[in-house]
Parts: C-alpha cells; structure tokens; sequence
C-alpha cells in the first residue's frame, strides 16, 4: 500500500486532474495521476472516453481507464481497467480530503466509474 503525502486538484479549462503524492523510495515522490478532458471526449470513441489513470515512472499503459473508487476509513482503492491501486490516506489533511470528494463527483459527470465511500 502506498502512502499519500498530499492531494492534489487541478480544475482547469480543458483537463480535469486529481494527482495523488506517494512515498517513493526512490525519488522521494512519485504520483498516481486521474486525468480527463471532457471537451475532446467527444472525438473518441465510447470506449475510450473516462478518466485515464497513470502512475509516474511506471509503463504506460493505454486506455487504463477509472472503473471504481473506494474510500473506508483511511483507505482509498483506485480500480482501473488494467491496475489497481491501495492507497493510505492517513496523512493527508481534512481540507484536501473534502476537496478531493468534491472533484471526484465533477470527475464522475457521466457516472463512467463507480465510487463507493463507507
């Protein structure tokens, strides 16, 4: 399980952002990036559209797209098409935590994903 530093929440004109800060060894960070662009999801295809999930430094992968996400108590799990991600949020401020609820409703405009909180 990786543990989250900070919550990040980017609401621009064309991209949707929700940027988790892990603990890397490493690099000291590393984030796991929920993107979507609502204005250009009308070019693609049905199956293509959503909100994208990458993980910094790692492959690549095309068409991860967001399934579910669960939130109990400190934990949240991000379920994507082709990986899943544990995540602790302990650490992270309440402020963040509320923001980041908030966007991920902005996030889910088309109920594309699934969220559960418990």
């Amino acid at each position: 399980m990786d543990r989250v530093q900070f919550i990040g929440v980017e609401d621009e004109e064309q991209d949707l952002v929700l940027s988790f800060a892990l603990d890397d060894d490493e690099c000291g960070v590393k984030s796991l990036i929920l993107q979507r662009t609502p204005a250009l999801e009308v070019l693609l295809s049905e199956y293509e559209r959503g909100v994208q999930v990458s993980m910094e430094g790692d492959e690549y992968l095309e068409n991860n797209l967001l399934k579910e996400i669960a939130i109990k108590e400190e934990i949240v799990v991000i379920s994507a098409l082709q990986r899943s991600y544990k995540l602790s949020i302990s650490h992270v401020e309440n402020e963040e935590l509320e923001e980041m609820l908030k966007f991920i409703d902005k996030l889910n405009f088309d109920s594309s994903f699934k969220v559960n909180i418990a």
